[in-house]
């Protein structure tokens, strides 16, 4: 993950594909190694941002979910698995709206997701 170093950690500067319990905007702390990496200790705050990784298996679906995603305010990043997307979901952004979309997609078998990290209390 990319992060940015701030005075009580280090911020997530990117939306986390694989890690659980991290999103964009947390500050977590971390032990700097010999090769000069970092290695992730644990949390430290909340920057209040939902995580959610989201699997379309139709390739030609995944620009219409991102445009769908990016309409109600959410970032997102490809990965290298195809079809794979990860989702920031950012504080000021209604949950509850992204959910919605989210799931009306699951039912018309069009994509399949997880909550990786929920930031935001359920509004």
């Amino acid at each position: 993950m990319w992060a940015t170093a701030v005075v009580d950690g280090y911020q997530v500067d990117n939306i986390p594909f694989y890690a659980t319990g991290l999103a964009c905007g947390d500050v977590v702390s971390a032990q700097p190694q010999l090769d000069g990496m970092l290695r992730f200790v644990g949390l430290t705050r909340s920057g209040g941002h939902t995580t959610v990784r989201v699997v379309i298996p139709e390739p030609k679906k995944v620009g219409e979910v991102r445009a769908a995603l990016r309409a109600l305010g959410c970032e997102s990043e490809g990965s290298d698995v195809p079809c794979l997307v990860a989702v920031d979901v950012p504080p000021d952004v209604r949950y509850s709206d992204v959910r919605a979309l989210l799931d009306r997609l699951l039912a018309e078998a069009v994509l399949d997701y997880e909550e990786a990290c929920l930031g935001q209390a359920d509004d």
